[in-house]
C-alpha cells in the first residue's frame, strides 16, 4: 500500500496505528514487523507513538534508521565489527591525507572536505539498477570539483578505508547489497524474519536502499509506504522521487490512499502552497484542503534592500518577543549563509536566536585566518617565516605562485630569483613583496582595508564566492558584509595579537548567547533555519526571507527537474506555517544602502508569481 500523505495530515498516526492494526486485528507476530526511519529521532518518536497505544505492553516491534538496519544485519553476519565504523573527524583525516599526499590543486579545509564527503555519499547512493556498483555511475556528474579529480579522491579514499579495514555509514548499503547477492541464504532468513515493511518519508529514499527494501520484502511483498512527492528535497544525498511515483509500476497490485487534509495550516497558507506546488509537471496530483479557521492573509514583503527587510523582520519580531511568543517563530532562508550575519544582528538587537542546523560564526570564516596569515607573515622575522604561513595567502588573489618555488622560510628573495627568465612572475612577487613591507608599519584596521581594496582580495572573494565561484552556500553579497564585520571589529586594535583577543571574544559571546538558549526552558527565542532544515517542522509564524532569483530557485538549478526540487523546497519551507507566513524578498539592484555596492540585479523569485 502507499499513502501519500501531504503536509499536516498525520503520517505519524496512519503509521502507528497501521501497526496496531496488523498485531491487534490481523495477529501478525510484532517481531516480524520493521518500521523504517531516516532519522534516529523519528524512529524514536514513531516508538514512543506507538508504545503509548500498547497500554503497558512492549511488543518487539523494531523501528529503526536505514543505516541501524543495515548494521544491524552486517553485524549480526560478521560483515562488520564494533569499532569499524569511521567517525566524521576520521574520514576528513583520510581525505585531507590523501589531498596533501597527492598535491591536489585543492584547499584541504574543513568546508571543502565536507562537500567531498556528500559527493561521494550522493555517488555511492546514486546507482541506477540493483546490481550497478559505484564504479559503473558513469552519469554521475560531481557539484563541487571536476570530474577527473573526484574519481580520484573517491578511489583513493576507498582503498584507503580497505587497507584499514573501516566502513562509513554509506558503505552499509553496498555492503549488505554485495551480502545478499553472494549469500542468497541469508537473504531468506531476513525475509522471514522481517515479513511486514513499513516505511515513513519514502519520497526520500535512495536506489540502493529501495533496491534492499524490494530484496527484503520479497517474495511476499508486504509492504506499507507513506510520503509525499511533493517533499522529496534531498536530491543532493541521492534521493530519487520518481522511485516513490513508480511504485504502483513496481507493485500493480498495491492500494493507493491520500491524506489530503491540512490539520495543521490555515486555508491561506495551504492554498498559497498549493498554488505554488501544482506548476511542478512531474508529481501525483492532489488537492490538499485545510481543516483550520481562515486565518491571515498571505503576506509578501518587498524591500529596497536588505537592510530594510532586516528592520522589518525585527520589529515583527520584537513584537513576538513583547507578546511571550517569539519561540512560534521561524525564519527560514534556502541557504545558511545569512544566518552568520543575521544572528550578530539579532543578538544586537536584544533578540534571542536559536538554529536548526550548525552555522559558523562570522568570526571563524576563512577571511579571518586569510587576513591573520598576511599580518602574522608581516609581523613574523624573515628567518622566523614559515611554508605553511606562507602557502595559506599566496595566492590569495590568485597570482600563480607555485609550491615548489617556495623554500622553507618563505624567503621573498627566493622567490624572485626562482622565477629569473619570467618577467611577468617576477613582477608579481616584488609587488606583494613591496605590499607587505608597507602594511607592517599599518595599524591592523588600515592593513586590512589594504589588503582587501589595494592588494585585490575583495576583488578575489566575489570571483571565489560570487556567481562564477564553486561555493554555492555563500552569495556575493553577503561575502561582502561578512568582510566587512570583520574588518570592522580590527577597529582600535594596535596590533595582531589584540585584534585575535577581541575575535575570540567576538566568537565567545556568540557561543555563550547559544548555551543561554539551550539552558532557558521554555526556549524564548527564534529559530533560524534552512528549506532543507525546516522538514518535519511547525510554527505559528514563518518568515521566508531572501525570495529572490538567484537564491531561490538556486542559481545553480537549471534543468526542469532542479528547478521542480527547488519548488518542492519552497513548498516545504511555506507549509511549516500554522498560522502566518511572510515571503520577504529585495527589489533593487543594490543590496545594501552602500552607493559602492554594484551587486548584480536579483528579481523576485519566480515562485512568488506562481503564487498570487
Amino acid at each position: 500500500m502507499m499513502v501519500l500523505a501531504g503536509p499536516g495530515s498525520g503520517k505519524t498516526f496512519v503509521l502507528t496505528r497501521r501497526i496496531a492494526h496488523l498485531i491487534n486485528t490481523h495477529h501478525i507476530n510484532p517481531s516480524e514487523i520493521l518500521v523504517i526511519t531516516f532519522t534516529k529521532a523519528a524512529a524514536g518518536e514513531m516508538q514512543q507513538r506507538f508504545l503509548s497505544l500498547c497500554e503497558g505492553e512492549h511488543p518487539p516491534v523494531t523501528f529503526g534508521t536505514f543505516h541501524a538496519v543495515f548494521y544491524s544485519i552486517l553485524k549480526e553476519t560478521s560483515r562488520c565489527r564494533a569499532g569499524s565504523i569511521l567517525s566524521e573527524a576520521e574520514k576528513k583525516k583520510i581525505l585531507r591525507d590523501i589531498i596533501r599526499r597527492n598535491s591536489y590543486d585543492i584547499s584541504p579545509n574543513a568546508d571543502m572536505l565536507e562537500e567531498i564527503l556528500a559527493e561521494i555519499g550522493r555517488y555511492q547512493n546514486f546507482s541506477e539498477s540493483s546490481f550497478e556498483k559505484p564504479d559503473e555511475n558513469i552519469n554521475f556528474i560531481p557539484q563541487n570539483i571536476s570530474p577527473e579529480l573526484f574519481h580520484n579522491l573517491y578511489h583513493d579514499f576507498v582503498h584507503t578505508k580497505d587497507i584499514l579495514g573501516k566502513i562509513d555509514f554509506d558503505d552499509m548499503a553496498l555492503k549488505c547489497r554485495e551480502l545478499f547477492q553472494e549469500r542468497p541464504d541469508i537473504l531468506k532468513r531476513y525475509q522471514a524474519r522481517y515479513r511486514y515493511l513499513l516505511i515513513d518519508e519514502f519520497q526520500d529514499i535512495a536506489p540502493i536502499q529501495y533496491h534492499l527494501i524490494q530484496l527484503l520484502a520479497a517474495p511476499e511483498n508486504n509492504i506499507f509506504i507513506v510520503g509525499d512527492d511533493d517533499q522529496s528535497i534531498y536530491g543532493f544525498r541521492g534521493a530519487k522521487p520518481d522511485i516513490m511515483r513508480n511504485f504502483p509500476k513496481d507493485y500493480p497490485d498495491a492500494e493507493i490512499v491520500a491524506l489530503q487534509i491540512n490539520y495543521r495550516s490555515t486555508p491561506q497558507v495551504v492554498s498559497s502552497a498549493g498554488k505554488l506546488i501544482s506548476h511542478n509537471r512531474n508529481r501525483f496530483p492532489k488537492e490538499i484542503l485545510s481543516a483550520g479557521e481562515s486565518g491571515a492573509p498571505l503576506r509578501i514583503g518587498k524591500f529596497e534592500h536588505s537592510s530594510k527587510m532586516e528592520e522589518e523582520l525585527f520589529r515583527s519580531l520584537l513584537r513576538e518577543k513583547k507578546a511571550g511568543k517569539l519561540a512560534d517563530c521561524a525564519v527560514i532562508s534556502r541557504t545558511s549563509s545569512c544566518f552568520s550575519i543575521l544572528s550578530e544582528k539579532l543578538r544586537q538587537a536584544g533578540i534571542p536566536c536559536g538554529f536548526r542546523e550548525k552555522v559558523k560564526s562570522i568570526y571563524e570564516h576563512e577571511i579571518v585566518y586569510d587576513l591573520f596569515a598576511y599580518l602574522e607573515f608581516c609581523a613574523t622575522p624573515p628567518m622566523e617565516r614559515s611554508r605553511s604561513q606562507f602557502f595559506r595567502f599566496m595566492n590569495r588573489p590568485l597570482r600563480y605562485i607555485s609550491r615548489e618555488a617556495v623554500n622553507e622560510i618563505a624567503d621573498l628573495g627566493h622567490l624572485i630569483r626562482f622565477y629569473r627568465g619570467k618577467p611577468a612572475m617576477q613582477e608579481t612577487v616584488i609587488k606583494l613583496k613591496e605590499d607587505l613591507d608597507r602594511m607592517r608599519a599599518m595599524p591592523v584596521f588600515l592593513a586590512v582595508n589594504y589588503i582587501r581594496k589595494g592588494m585585490g582580495y575583495d576583488a578575489w572573494l566575489l570571483e571565489r564566492f560570487g556567481e562564477k565561484g564553486a561555493h554555492s552556500d555563500d552569495e556575493s553579497g553577503n561575502i561582502m558584509e561578512f568582510a566587512d564585520m570583520i574588518q570592522n571589529s580590527a577597529k582600535g586594535c594596535r596590533n595582531l595579537s589584540q585584534w585575535k583577543a577581541v575575535i575570540e571574544e567576538r566568537k565567545k559571546e556568540e557561543q555563550d548567547h547559544k548555551l543561554s538558549l539551550q539552558d532557558d526552558a521554555p526556549k524564548e527565542s527564534v529559530t533560524l533555519m534552512t528549506m532543507h532544515g525546516s522538514k518535519g517542522l511547525e510554527y505559528d509564524k514563518v518568515f521566508i526571507v531572501n525570495c529572490n532569483e538567484g537564491i531561490t530557485p538556486h542559481r545553480k538549478a537549471r534543468s526542469e527537474e532542479e528547478i521542480e526540487e527547488e519548488r518542492r523546497m519552497f513548498y516545504v519551507a511555506m507549509t511549516r506555517a500554522k498560522k502566518e507566513l511572510a515571503l520577504f524578498y529585495i527589489d533593487c539592484q543594490k543590496k545594501s544602502e552602500k552607493e559602492d555596492d554594484t551587486s548584480k540585479t536579483m528579481p523576485p523569485s519566480r515562485f512568488l508569481k506562481e503564487i498570487v
